[in-house]
């Protein structure tokens, strides 16, 4: 067996990744929203922020996010220095700058509606 042409491993998957990484960023890089795009966000933050879940105390940070994120998604805030500085948690602060991601290209939709509700 010539082992001299083989890869070791991780440098297989360090290649794979470099292709899936390139491809998708291809795909989404720079991908503003449209403003029909941004009401339907909106929509979906709201349906999300509706869920009995989000009454619960753990899900404190969540909502808080979310409810920045929609400011932020009304206002057209493009900037992370548009976000309310009186966010109490990482988490909601987190949310808020995946929105600001959202608006500028930067983040998906599936990524900023995705962060998992706890139950």
């Amino acid at each position: 067996m010539n082992t001299h042409n083989m890869k070791a491993p991780e440098n297989q998957y360090h290649d794979k990744l470099e292709q899936w990484t390139a491809e998708n960023l291809e795909k989404w890089a720079n991908t503003v929203p449209t403003e029909d795009q941004i009401e339907e966000t909106i929509t979906l933050i709201y349906d999300k922020l509706n869920k009995p879940e989000m009454k619960l105390l753990k899900n404190a940070a969540i909502k808080e996010g979310y409810e920045e994120a929609i400011d932020i998604l009304v206002d057209d805030k493009r900037n992370y220095t548009d976000i309310s500085p009186t966010l109490r948690t990482v988490q909601g602060r987190a949310i808020a700058v995946l929105a600001v991601d959202y608006l500028n290209g930067d983040c998906t939709r599936e990524v900023l509606i995705g962060v998992p509700v706890k139950t």
